[in-house]
């Protein structure tokens, strides 16, 4: 089968809701590959078969998706859309796919769609902390940010679900609706050096509210907050917990007790965050 085929395959797997890591492993170890897991699916009997033979009991919602011809068609008119864009669907299979990076992720991703320089994941990369700043916190940001970018190691910003042209990073992980016929890249995408990691819309649902943040801590080697006030939606206090669980460092600088733009900063370092108190500390953890 050409390398197209497969890809085409992947895209299919990416659609479907219920698959995860998991559950993919489980089902390579019974077919072997994709592709006759591909093929063997279009024979619902069959199929069905060799998975009780197997002791693989899927759920009929799942099970009705992998038989699904008409998501079989659907995977290859997403896949030409995609491809005609430039974005790059990358698996598990392929030898750039920077399996060392998600070695800690729990649920994994099964192919990356990217658009840009995908040799950016494969650099130092690191997650430097981006909101509403006082002066001295903006201070801070420009001094961190200058002093990575000298060092020519990637940054990460964005931990929320849109894009933000004024954001300036170089890998931006995204939540994004690229199963529409619909999808188009945007221009300013086009005029960017940034490389985009696209998370199909599918891992919204609960069990994957996480998805996003798990992934860029993944992708990271280190953290860095200059600067963090009270966080409402816990988005920042999340991505902290995960890079700890991950075994990473996160840096972070202290700052006054009376400054609510520093509450956040604070609490982190009590809770085994490591203080950082000049840029040439983050030599130090790289």
């Amino acid at each position: 089968m050409k390398e197209e085929n497969i890809k085409i395959i992947y895209t299919w797997l990416s659609l479907i809701d219920d698959m995860d890591y998991l559950m993919y492993i489980r089902l390579m170890k019974v077919f072997e590959s994709v592709k006759k897991l591909y093929f063997l699916s279009n024979n619902k009997f069959k199929f069905k078969e060799i998975l009780i033979q197997n002791s693989i009991f899927l759920s009929q919602v799942l099970f009705n998706k992998l038989t699904s011809l008409n998501l079989k068609e659907k995977s290859i008119k997403m896949y030409n859309n995609l491809v005609n864009q430039n974005v790059k669907i990358i698996s598990v299979e392929d030898k750039e796919f920077p399996k060392n990076k998600f070695k800690y992720m729990y649920n994994p991703p099964i192919c990356l769609f990217t658009y840009g320089n995908i040799s950016k994941i494969n650099n130092k990369v690191i997650y430097l902390h981006k909101e509403e700043f006082n002066e001295y916190g903006n201070k801070l940001y420009s001094t961190f940010y200058e002093y990575i970018k000298s060092n020519k190691w990637n940054i990460v910003s964005n931990i929320h679900e849109t894009i933000q042209n004024n954001q300036i990073s170089d890998i931006k992980v995204i939540n994004c609706d690229i199963f529409s016929e619909k999808f188009i890249i945007d221009d300013f995408m086009k005029n960017s050096c940034s490389l985009y990691i696209f998370v199909p819309e599918k891992v919204k649902c609960l069990k994957e509210k996480l998805y996003n943040v798990e992934l860029i801590t993944s992708i990271c080697d280190l953290c860095v907050i200059p600067q963090a006030k009270y966080d409402t939606n816990m988005h920042v206090k999340n991505l902290v917990e995960i890079f700890l669980e991950q075994g990473k460092n996160v840096l972070v600088v202290p700052g006054n007790i009376y400054c609510k733009y520093n509450y956040l900063s604070n609490y982190l370092i009590k809770e085994g965050a490591e203080i950082l108190l000049n840029k040439h500390d983050i030599d130090k953890y790289l």
